[in-house]
């Protein structure tokens, strides 16, 4: 009688062991719904935890592709996708073939992944993206976008990027070369005297 009780038991503790697998409820946490500005405004609360975000995706970033929602007063929050993840094949394969990624796109979707505030100083906060849900990726209409250009920033567009989202906006610049390597060299002051 104790041989065949034993045979339950192990047979019940592969099939919780299954099922647990099967619905990756015994080891997956569920990630915690919060606001961009929320993890934004407070990231220590945040730090290492699973978080699903609203957030407009850019990948035109000279940090990297960021995160950003218009009613943050902060700035975007960087981010990367996580290692085995299929979230940046999906993201990739959610533009036309001919698209300019975020420039002539508006690409929003729920975010989430692990959040590292950056409190160890050795980078910046940044969410490490495992997975994008309600993913909306919709051509601009440009055609009813005013075109007259903004005279600006270098300083003025970093610090508030969203103002200048998908803005034509006149920098002074200047091309210098060696002849096999090119640099771009923006001037940081405004140029509309000129």
């Amino acid at each position: 009688m104790f041989l065949i009780n034993q045979h339950k038991v192990a047979a019940l503790v592969c099939f919780t062991a299954v099922a647990c697998a099967a619905t990756l409820q015994c080891s997956a946490r569920q990630p915690i719904s919060v606001s961009l500005c929320s993890v934004l405004l407070r990231p220590a609360d945040w730090n290492n935890k699973i978080v699903s975000v609203s957030a407009s995706y850019y990948d035109g970033s000279g940090h990297g592709p960021v995160l950003a929602d218009n009613r943050c007063e902060s700035k975007a929050l960087l981010m990367t996708f996580a290692k085995r993840s299929t979230a940046q094949a999906g993201l990739d394969a959610a533009f036309p073939i001919h698209s300019l990624g975020t420039f002539d796109h508006e690409t929003k979707g729920v975010w989430v992944g692990r959040f590292h505030s950056g409190a160890d100083k050795s980078r910046e906060a940044f969410l490490e993206v495992q997975t994008i849900e309600n993913l909306s990726v919709i051509p601009i209409d440009f055609s009813a976008a005013d075109a007259t250009p903004i005279f600006t920033t270098l300083d003025e567009i970093v610090n508030h990027p969203k103002k200048f989202d998908h803005q034509t906006a006149i920098l002074r610049s200047e091309f210098i070369t060696d002849g096999e390597h090119g640099s771009l060299l923006l001037n940081c002051t405004s140029s509309d005297d000129e």
